[in-house]
Order: C-alpha cells, then structure tokens, then sequence
C-alpha cells in the first residue's frame, strides 16, 4: 500500500512538471492568407545601338541639337558668312523678288571662351544686270553693323558685325539696274548669339 501511494505521488510530480515545463503559446488569430502584389521593375532604357555613339549626355545632345537645327538658325562663322542675292524680274525687266540664301543669315556666337566678335558678313549679287545702289545693305545706323562698303563693282556689300548680343537685327536691301534705272528692295534679317555653328 505504501509502495503504491509512492507510485501515485511519484507520478503525480513527473505529471505537476511535465505540465510546469510546458508554456503555453499565445493564440494567434486565423487570418487568410493576403496577396500582396510586387512592384512593376524600373523601365530600363533599351540597348544603344551600333550606330550610337557612346558618349557623354551632354556632347549627344549637343550633336542632337545641331541635327535638328533649321538652316535659319545655324550660325556662321568668320570666314564664311555669306549671303547670295538674287533678283526675280517680270517680262518688262521690273524686280518682283529679292531672293536671299539664307533669307536669315544666323551668326555663331563663339564660345565662352573663345567668342566671335566682328565678324565680316558679305551679300553677293548673282543676277546680272543688277547692283546695289548708294544705300546697299542699309542697317540704319544700327551700331552693331560696322564699316558697310560696295565693292565688285556694287556686286558685293560687306558688314562687320559686332555679334555681341543675341537678337534679330532687320536690314534693307536695296539694288538699282544702271541700265533701266529701276529700283527693288527687300527687308531680312541677321540672327546673332546663334548657338549652333554651320
């Protein structure tokens, strides 16, 4: 009887610490499971092309830039700024057009350390027949045009430009026939600063 209420007591303690031992886990609510959608991957540019240069951002946009430039506003630079005139007449010999190639002669403004300044720009008349006439490429006491002279028998006018600014800068030009003394004029333009080289 004695070994028996041992036995019973010597369980219970092994059953008292089994349970002691055992830590109970906190409840953990049911939830169903969510989806939880991924980000879309960052666009990536595509691959360059053989035909690509690789060069730095700043030169591809530059060469971009002068690709896309209307012939009105690429710029010369001295030594080639040059404009050819040419007249249109009727049958009776009268001016109907003055022609100019390039109708608005852009001028290169140089760069920041090297800019151009008086740059000589030269009108040459291609039709015969024709000259410019006392007042020639008139820029009507406009000081950033220096130094108008004829030359080439009135076939050729010449202006130094200052090019010290950006802007549009209108002119005359005014031709004469010696033979039939009749007048035509025409009113274009110089664009200086222009940022894009010829």
């Amino acid at each position: 009887m004695k070994n028996r209420a041992l036995l019973s007591a010597i369980a219970l303690c092994f059953l008292v610490a089994g349970c002691e031992s055992k830590k109970e886990e906190p409840v953990k609510p049911k939830v169903a499971d969510k989806v939880v959608p991924v980000p879309a991957p960052a666009p990536t540019p595509p691959p360059a092309s053989a035909a690509q240069d690789a060069k730095p951002a700043g030169v591809a946009q530059v060469a971009d830039t002068q690709k896309a430039a209307p012939a009105a506003m690429r710029g010369c630079k001295r030594g080639n700024c040059k404009i050819t005139v040419t007249v249109q007449t009727s049958p009776g010999g009268d001016c109907t057009r003055i022609m100019k190639v390039p109708e608005h002669r852009g001028v290169w403004a140089g760069t920041p350390s090297n800019p151009q300044r008086d740059v000589p720009i030269e009108w040459n008349l291609a039709t015969p027949d024709w000259q410019f006439d006392a007042k020639g490429v008139d820029f009507a006491g406009n000081g950033k045009f220096r130094n108008g002279v004829a030359s080439n028998g009135k076939r050729t006018f010449t202006w130094t430009d200052v090019n010290d600014d950006t802007g549009q800068h209108n002119y005359a030009v005014n031709l004469v026939n010696p033979k039939t003394n009749k007048k035509c004029s025409a009113d274009p333009s110089i664009v200086n600063g222009v940022l894009v080289e010829d």
